[in-house]
């Protein structure tokens, strides 16, 4: 049995679709598994603040896994479960639930060095090395939806994650993680993808002809597809829905 600390930061009210998704998790995560968990969610802390307290609770509490699952996450069902699995198949020291990053032009969220190992850039042809297990390996990952093994904490120097001037805590973990051991995996589980809820739109001047455009692209590729589809079709599936 392993025991796992779940750090959820909660840095805004937690949408209703977050909210239901992460309730279908926990009851997951007692029906399923006979692990040991420990929630962790503080209020409005910065977001390496939280990692790296989480990380000071796992040690304290001789916890196997941290489970980082931000506030703005939608979960595929069983997604812990697939990471804790595929992460002991490849021996690996974080692996992370396929996720997108929340703005234009929506890249996912993982990174490969150049050749020269001088660079660390976006992995823009990640589809073509997934393995049969729908499973790669890259150099970094976000942690929005991240399972990291506990045992490297114990070698690596305090503060573990630490927000700077041009990267994010989870690639300083994860560049901190490949200097100090040269064999760390970092994995991505393509099974389990996840959806990363976008910030609500404002209409306003500067932006309301381009919504009308989008908006009317999009009603008018919704009204072709049930042309396709088929009114006659439509209006049965309706008549049906009423007599049930």
């Amino acid at each position: 049995m392993s025991k796992t600390l779940v750090c959820t930061n909660v840095l805004d009210t937690i949408k209703s679709e977050v909210y239901g998704s992460h309730c279908q998790q926990w009851f997951q995560f007692g029906r399923r598994t006979s692990d040991e968990f420990i929630l962790f969610h503080p209020s409005r802390l910065t977001i390496d603040t939280a990692r790296n307290t989480a990380a000071k609770m796992a040690l304290q509490n001789e916890c196997d896994y941290i489970l980082f699952l931000d506030d703005d996450m939608i979960l595929s069902s069983g997604t812990y479960e697939s990471l804790k699995a595929n992460l002991i198949k490849y021996d690996g020291d974080v692996i992370m639930a396929l996720t997108f990053i929340r703005g234009e032009p929506f890249d996912p969220m993982l990174f490969k060095y150049n050749e020269d190992k001088s660079e660390l850039s976006h992995h823009k042809s990640w589809e073509s090395v997934v393995d049969e297990n729908g499973v790669l390996e890259v150099d970094a990952v976000g942690f929005a939806c991240a399972l990291l093994k506990c045992e490297r904490l114990k070698d690596l120097s305090y503060p573990y994650f630490i927000t700077g001037s041009g990267t994010t805590e989870d690639i300083h973990y994860c560049i901190k993680l490949k200097k100090k051991f040269s064999d760390a995996k970092i994995l991505v589980d393509c099974n389990v993808p996840t959806g990363h809820l976008l910030n609500p739109e404002a209409v306003s001047l500067h932006n309301v002809k381009e919504l009308r455009e989008y908006h009317k692209k999009y009603t008018e590729a919704r009204e072709l597809r049930s042309k396709d589809r088929g009114l006659e079709y439509m209006q049965k599936c309706k008549e049906m829905i009423s007599i049930g």
